[in-house]
């Protein structure tokens, strides 16, 4: 059974958390406070904390520093009522898996709950490099556990932008930075993909840079990208005949979701452009 820690000083709020997830089988329990949070956590380890940015004297993201220095294996999910760029950033800084905006859905909860259990566990943290919102630069280790919690960050970094256009520019991060971790380094510990967010007056401009040898696009016929016209769906055949898993529409997606993109000459650099 999974353990899961609510710490809000709203009293209702974790009832409200333990009566929707109570159906699910999990271990439920609850702080009004950090200094209560922490000493539940000293006593026994929990499987996710779930914790409040709006705590007075901004107690959540310093909840989930010292939480996760008693174990480091816990998953954390934030909780706000304010989207800003600085808690999206905040949330990346301190590793969290997830944000949970409130008002919230049970299904939003549940969901969210789920996705946090379910994230692997990174080996190597996120380097923040710059932590501007209008210039965040990251080396991010080549794991599939990092894409998720980036997602969220790319996609309330500009909230002055439309929510379908912020989706566009998230969902064509997310593509190129999977085929960067699984293509690029092949998943493999001790390396990194180098990535750039910038936000200039008319477009926003993405970059990923990945260790790998890089790639030729009329090489690629396990990918959607290279089926012609009359045959949309050919590179699933290729992709059973050498064992991959179904899938291949990164690229593909990646293109429509954007304006502009461009490769370096060995395929290992990519970036692409959203114009405002």
């Amino acid at each position: 059974m999974k353990s899961i820690l609510v710490v809000d000083d709203e009293p209702m709020i974790p009832a409200l958390i333990g009566a929707a997830l109570k159906a699910d089988g999990y271990d439920l329990l609850s702080a009004e406070d950090a200094a209560h949070g922490l000493d539940i956590l000293k006593k026994r380890p929990v499987d996710l904390l779930i914790a409040d940015a709006e705590s007075p004297e901004d107690e959540g993201f310093g909840l989930i520093a010292e939480a996760t220095h008693l174990h480091s294996k816990m998953k954390t999910i934030v909780m706000t009522q304010v989207k800003s760029p600085e808690t999206a950033i905040a949330a990346l800084q301190h590793h969290v898996c997830e944000l949970l905006f409130k008002p919230f859905s049970v299904a939003e909860l549940r969901d969210t709950v789920h996705s946090a259990l379910a994230a692997p566990e990174l080996t190597d943290n996120i380097e923040i490099i710059s932590a501007k919102p209008d210039w965040l630069a990251l080396k991010i280790p080549c794991h599939l556990g990092a894409m998720q919690p980036l997602y969220r960050v790319i996609t309330n970094l500009d909230l002055t932008l439309d929510s379908e256009l912020r989706e566009s520019i998230g969902i064509a991060f997310r593509e190129l930075l999977q085929n960067a971790i699984e293509h690029g380094c092949k998943c493999k510990t001790g390396k990194y993909v180098e990535v750039s967010y910038v936000r200039l007056k008319r477009a926003i401009v993405c970059h990923i840079k990945d260790p790998g040898k890089g790639f030729k696009l009329d090489e690629l016929e396990h990918a959607a990208i290279s089926n012609p016209a009359d045959a949309p769906y050919s590179h699933l055949d290729k992709r059973a005949e050498i064992g991959m898993r179904p899938g291949g529409f990164g690229l593909m997606l990646a293109q429509q979701m954007v304006d502009e993109m461009v490769y370096n000459e060995t395929h290992n650099e990519v970036m692409f452009v959203k114009y405002l």
